[in-house]
């Protein structure tokens, strides 16, 4: 099995009010690469065996969304200006909101966060300029991410 919903190279999508219940998937619900202005928003994911959101891009917007089971939640991968709000994430298996490989100027605000296998929020410090402010979770990487 593949992707539910896999875009790559284009400008200018969006992803809303869908509802996406993905056992087995080999990689996850939503994968977004290399996508200009992404707006993801109001869906509800459960059950992705790897990620609920993957986004590789820029100018982006994740909000409202729900996702409980995912192996990660939201991942940002080296994307830079996007908005990840108001979503609620639950019983991921390794993170709820990860930001990885230069990911730089993200704001990450407003997200719900709990029940993840090693953290709630992960960001591995190679970007800039990201945000994180008034995220409710138990744990962070690095520590201080969250506020209860």
């Amino acid at each position: 099995a593949g992707d539910v919903v896999k875009v790559g190279k284009t400008v200018e999508l969006e992803v809303l009010d869908n509802r996406f219940e993905t056992t087995g998937t080999r990689y996850g619900a939503m994968y977004v690469l290399q996508v200009a202005n992404a707006t993801v928003s109001r869906n509800t994911i459960a059950g992705a065996s790897g990620y609920g959101i993957y986004l590789a891009g820029s100018g982006g917007d994740i909000q409202g969304n729900r996702l409980r089971g995912a192996a990660v939640g939201i991942w940002l991968d080296g994307s830079s200006r996007t908005a990840v709000s108001g979503n609620r994430v639950t019983a991921s298996d390794t993170w709820g909101i990860a930001l990885q490989n230069g990911s730089s100027h993200n704001d990450v605000s407003r997200n719900s966060i709990s029940g993840s296998g090693q953290f709630d929020l992960l960001w591995d410090e190679t970007g800039e300029g990201n945000r994180w402010t008034r995220n409710r979770c138990g744990t962070s990487n690095p520590p201080g991410l969250c506020e209860p």
